[in-house]
């Protein structure tokens, strides 16, 4: 409960300052993403590559239900039934 007081109370605090205050922190926003593209493009050139990140999904054999099968002589007898789970 405490944290979240604080936590709206940081963004309360945040929101609040001068028009000049607010611009400043506008603009230099602008500016500190422009610094991170540009510092992310001088480390691939110094590196000679670039890295980049994705996710991928493997596919892994499960159970996914059961089915019950009556032989001829009567007997049920329940049997996985087996399906491709994507996984990440």
């Amino acid at each position: 409960m405490q944290r979240i007081f604080g936590l709206g109370l940081l963004a309360l605090l945040a929101a609040c300052g001068t028009p000049q205050e607010q611009c400043i922190r506008r603009e230099t926003s602008e500016l500190r993403t422009v610094q991170s593209l540009l510092s992310e493009v001088e480390a691939n050139l110094a590196r000679g590559y670039a890295i980049e990140t994705y996710e991928t999904t493997i596919p892994q054999w499960e159970v996914c239900g059961y089915d019950e099968i009556t032989r001829k002589n009567g007997d049920v007898v329940r049997k996985a039934r087996m399906c491709w789970q994507d996984h990440v």
